[in-house]
């Protein structure tokens, strides 16, 4: 039980870190601010192809 908890624990750390690097959020100590989704614009899909 313990070592599902510290599992937990490491995938939701994870999954924070990936969203700050994406700007989606920020993180002060424990307090964490949703900054919102990337804009995508029609331009930007069409550089993509």
């Amino acid at each position: 039980k313990q070592f599902d908890e510290k599992n937990i624990r490491r995938r939701v750390y994870d999954a924070l870190n990936v969203l700050m690097a994406m700007d989606i959020i920020s993180k002060d100590k424990k307090e964490i601010q949703w900054k919102g989704l990337p804009h995508t614009s029609l331009s930007d899909i069409e550089e993509l192809k």
